[in-house]
């Protein structure tokens, strides 16, 4: 029977991070049936119960070397683990694990992360990289920042793990997505939202604003919510339960989202989207999909969204038929990263 040790940003909360897991679960169980899995967690006991694995806390590291120990293989788990943009501290730490593991003499597979942006500790990054097995990026962008960074290992591209996911197939409701998170917004910016759920609701569409991670995702929503407070037709969704937000994404027309995973749900579903740029992964998105992206930081208007949305509007069906191609290509491509893992857990 294989071990597999799974490392990311799992159990605070963050249904995108969730949702990659729970894919990245489904594969191994289904390459590998009676593999044991132990599953890197900052809430170990409820990572325990959702996904019948092995939590293991992050806190606890005699456990973690332990748990590398007994595995056959370390699986970087989705997410853009390494980078710095977020703090100094979270890519130092994931790479530690990343050493204990080759110390340990463990195969290493990067599965269909991201990658960057590295400011600091490039030389430890690129030493730490150069040693991993197999590197499985989700998108171009993350590729050409690992190679302007000095690694040299061969790097294949296939596409988030999460695209592994069905999409529903329910009739889309006159309605929009609207997902938001914690970022550096100016009142400006949500001047401009709530305009922007104003012009929607005169247009006869209800708002579901939707929140990706409980609590932090929620304070921002509400900024906008309290507005509407009498007006049944918005309300905010947040729930511990993927299949939620899923479903709401997913019977919405179109969504307008910062968040990376709101972005792919809809895409899923084969809902067109404006991808709000915070991030260089969300640009990298809508760029995979021909999707239009608004980068927050730069000249955020009410004019600018307006435009984009009727534009979207306007261009409906070729889009979803556009949407629709990518997306087959998307899910045959991670056919390789189950490759991959059928030749580790042999």
């Amino acid at each position: 029977m294989k071990r597999v040790f799974v490392f990311g940003y799992y159990g605070f909360g963050n249904i995108g991070d969730e949702v990659t897991l729970k894919s990245i679960i489904d594969i191994i169980k289904d390459t590998s049936p009676y593999s044991k899995i132990d599953v890197l967690s900052y809430n170990s006991d409820l990572t325990s119960k959702n996904y019948k694995v092995n939590g293991v806390s992050r806190n606890k590291y005699f456990s973690i070397i332990k748990s590398i120990y007994q595995s056959d293989v370390v699986i970087s788990g989705g997410g853009t683990l390494l980078q710095d943009i977020t703090s100094n501290r979270s890519l130092m730490y994931y790479l530690l694990i990343i050493i204990i593991a080759k110390v340990l003499r463990k195969e290493v597979v990067f599965f269909s992360n991201g990658f960057g942006p590295v400011s600091n500790n490039k030389k430890l990054t690129r030493w730490v990289c150069n040693k991993v097995d197999d590197i499985i990026l989700r998108d171009n962008d993350s590729k050409l920042a690992m190679e302007s960074l000095g690694i040299h290992k061969a790097i294949a591209v296939t596409s988030d793990i999460t695209f592994s996911l069905k999409g529903m197939d329910k009739k889309a409701e006159e309605k929009v997505a609207i997902s938001l998170r914690p970022w550096k917004l100016e009142r400006n910016f949500f001047d401009t939202m709530i305009h922007f759920v104003d012009y929607l609701l005169e247009k006869g569409y209800k708002v579901d604003l939707i929140a990706m991670e409980k609590e932090s995702d929620r304070k921002v929503l509400n900024r906008i919510h309290t507005h509407f407070m009498k007006n049944n037709k918005v309300r905010i969704i947040s729930s511990d339960q993927y299949m939620e937000l899923f479903e709401a994404i997913g019977t919405s027309k179109f969504l307008i989202g910062m968040r990376l995973h709101a972005n792919i749900f809809a895409l899923i579903n084969k809902r067109p989207i404006i991808a709000l740029n915070y991030d260089p992964k969300v640009e990298a998105l809508a760029k995979d999909f021909n999707q239009i992206c608004i980068d927050i930081d730069k000249g955020f208007n009410m004019e600018q969204l307006q435009s984009s949305f009727e534009w979207l509007v306007k261009n409906q069906k070729d889009s979803i038929k556009n949407i629709e191609n990518i997306l087959k290509e998307k899910k045959r491509l991670l056919e390789y990263n189950k490759d991959v893992l059928k030749k580790k857990l042999k």
